[in-house]
């Protein structure tokens, strides 16, 4: 996700150092695993910088390139400003494969969630993001079940089984 010889935020190859300083820290609740929490953490950045190539980047096998790239435009438009300030990820449940995240962005008092989880193919799996909105209502709506707050549940969903 981050090559470590860059020192440009503004360029693909940025190393994790550069954009860490670069941008407000990502405030996270629950239990992310160390995968998931740099594929939400380079998501909030991407979208704050604009940068729907490197958003598109994170997306699902199963998403389509269309899909991924409308996706990363409704999340750039629709959050744009409010991953510029502060942001928390509250993450559900355990990360071993899968993730419920939502992120909080406080500036702007919007919400959003989504799923991230291992992907790709055998021994070259990484974190991506389910990217298929493609309609810019459904892709920036706050869903009715999240909290207010963050860490409002306990970072646990509830098991309808």
């Amino acid at each position: 996700m981050f090559d470590n010889g860059s020192a440009d935020a503004g360029r693909p190859d940025t190393s994790y150092e550069q954009a860490y300083a670069d941008h407000e820290p990502l405030r996270v609740v629950g239990y992310p695993s160390t995968g998931s929490l740099l594929a939400v953490q380079k998501l909030a950045w991407d979208i704050a910088d604009g940068r729907t190539e490197d958003l598109r980047a994170l997306a699902t096998t199963d998403s389509s390139e269309a899909e991924a790239r409308k996706t990363a435009e409704n999340w750039v438009k629709g959050f744009g400003t409010g991953a510029r300030g502060k942001v928390t990820g509250d993450f559900y449940d355990g990360g071993s494969e899968r993730q419920v995240v939502v992120l909080y962005f406080h500036d702007t008092h919007q919400v959003k969630d989504f799923t991230v989880r291992l992907d790709g193919g055998a021994g070259k799996e990484d974190w991506r993001i389910l990217m298929k909105s493609t309609d810019f209502k459904d892709a920036t709506h706050a869903p009715a079940w999240v909290p207010k707050e963050p860490g409002g549940t306990g970072s646990q969903m509830k098991n309808n089984s």
